[in-house]
């Protein structure tokens, strides 16, 4: 049967380990927003004009935990990391590499919400990623994609070649 979710669902918490986080602990690989970048630690001005930042509340990923990974990056300014947003559709991989593993994340929900609406970062019944840009000439709105994890695999490093345009299926077998 299902087992109980480890975060309280429809809560902002920030997890112990989150505290630990460092710089490019996380590497994110989006194929369709040719994307292949380091996370850095937190959301602030400062952090994302160097790249893309982990929200304080972000839980890291896990296998076995109901964790929303929570993702901010730039849309048209300074390194526009997450210019190719708005190109997602429902189904598009989004890779996350953490501690010898990569977590596939497959799209679920693509909407866009008020600048102070936090629940899309909030903690769901499933293991999540999710990615929040600005909206292009609509500085109060947020575009958010949300990606429900559907696969966990040990890999050499997480610097192995990105699984950009090729099948995950070739892999199936280790």
């Amino acid at each position: 049967g299902e087992s109980e979710p480890v975060f309280p669902v429809g809560k902002l918490i920030i997890a112990n380990n989150r505290l630990n986080y460092q710089d490019g602990d996380i590497q994110l690989r989006i194929p369709r927003m040719n994307v292949d970048h380091p996370v850095l630690n937190g959301v602030d001005a400062n952090v994302l004009a160097r790249g893309i930042g982990l929200f304080d509340q972000a839980k890291l990923p896990h296998a076995d935990q109901n964790g929303n990974v929570s993702i901010a990056g730039h849309l048209d300014i300074y390194g526009m990391e997450f210019a190719g947003i708005v190109n997602m559709q429902p189904g598009d991989p989004i890779y996350l590499y953490f501690e010898g593993n990569r977590y596939t994340y497959e799209v679920c929900e693509i909407f866009i919400v008020d600048e102070y609406d936090w629940s899309p970062i909030k903690v769901r019944d499933y293991a999540c990623v999710s990615l929040q840009s600005c909206v292009s000439g609509q500085p109060s709105l947020r575009q958010f994609v949300v990606g429900r994890l559907v696969k966990v695999k040990p890999v050499e490093s997480q610097a192995e070649s990105c699984p950009f345009y090729t099948s995950d299926a070739a892999d199936e077998g280790g």
